[in-house]
């Protein structure tokens, strides 16, 4: 502690409490002159930080008006017997609820404002929904076993005011065999944390999971690390209008996706594209306006290094010997892209590259 004269006031400052325990500290102070003196002790105290909570499933939601309704999100169990401890963040008695939570259950906020929402359950979670809830702002934390789900379809759907997840939301979906439309129409959402998806390793599917998120702007890297069974990314990030980049190795872990038809059309603030990003994908069958109306795509169009020769997306039906796989469709794949270095040569030998 620190101890500073300010007037007739004693200002006592303590460092920063990084620990969470609790501290006690003792002053005393003297005050007088010769036999004309008082002494007084003075005892600080500093209380224990809370424990964090477990098993909880934790979201902010924002409020605009007086006497506001907001849906729960749908969350299902196969277990026999289902519990959730709801705290709605609002200083309201906690509630426990013994049977599935639905949308149409609702809680009744008093005063507009950001509240954190906590969910604890010690239950297998098997079914999931957040869709069109407008007033979630934000996805927390998450540590509830969701190990149940099968189908992350349209999770959150239309959560339009949704600005941020937390990058364990997904970790413990290593039974999701598809992730469709997960975050579609999520106006608002910014980021895809790093490896977001890194336990769906049974997913089959991303077709359309980001289309519509208009301020998405980060691709956070490894998002789809350990998706190896994926074939579809198909329309994945369609309409990310604010999209400025894509990271390198983004479908390394994808061997076998073959369906990359609309995965980043219309996305104007796209600048380049990384040259190996389809380096790992060697049975891509789909490309049909994969990056078409992409205006501001500057650079070369994704290529792969083989020994010393340099293998375009329209040059791969030429090496059968790299590329083995049925015929290509790939209409107006770079539609529009006329700030690519090879956009002409594409117009000139391969028209329906870049031609609709």
């Amino acid at each position: 502690m620190t101890v500073q004269r300010q007037d007739d006031a004693l200002l006592v400052t303590a460092t920063g409490n990084d620990t969470g325990a609790a501290r006690t500290a003792g002053l005393t102070v003297t005050a007088g002159s010769d036999d004309n003196t008082a002494t007084a002790a003075v005892r600080f105290a500093q209380e224990a930080l809370p424990p964090p909570v477990t098993n909880a499933f934790v979201y902010t939601v924002r409020t605009s008006q007086a006497g506001q309704e907001v849906s729960l999100p749908a969350m299902g169990s196969t277990d026999e017997t289902v519990s959730f401890v709801i705290d709605h963040g609002d200083g309201t008695p906690a509630e426990t609820v013994t049977e599935p939570l639905t949308s149409a259950m609702k809680h009744t906020y008093a005063e507009p404002g950001d509240y954190q929402v906590s969910i604890v359950t010690e239950n297998r979670i098997a079914s999931f929904s957040m869709a069109k809830h407008k007033e979630v702002v934000r996805i927390d934390d998450n540590q509830t076993d969701w190990s149940g789900i099968a189908s992350l379809h349209q999770a959150f759907w239309q959560c339009s005011a949704l600005e941020a997840v937390c990058a364990n939301l997904f970790s413990t979906c290593t039974e999701v065999t598809e992730t469709t439309r997960v975050f579609m129409d999520c106006k608002a959402l910014r980021e895809a944390p790093a490896r977001l998806f890194a336990a769906c390793a049974r997913t089959e599917t991303f077709e359309y999971c980001f289309r519509g998120c208009a301020a998405l702007e980060t691709i956070g890297q490894g998002l789809f690390a350990g998706c190896a069974k994926v074939r579809y990314y198909d329309g994945c990030f369609i309409d990310c209008g604010s999209l400025k980049a894509i990271p390198e190795g983004l479908f390394d872990d994808s061997p076998e996706a073959c369906g990359f038809n609309y995965t980043f059309q219309n996305n104007a603030s796209l600048a380049s594209i990384p040259a190996g990003l389809f380096d790992r994908c060697k049975g891509i069958t789909g490309l049909d306006f994969c990056f078409s109306r992409c205006t501001g795509l500057t650079g070369e169009s994704p290529y792969t290094m083989h020994g010393e020769t340099k293998v375009h997306l329209y040059e791969r039906e030429r090496y059968p010997d790299y590329y083995p796989t049925p015929p290509m469709t790939a209409m107006a794949c770079f539609m529009e892209c006329r700030g690519l270095s090879d956009a002409a040569y594409m117009a000139l030998n391969y028209p329906d590259w870049i031609n609709y």
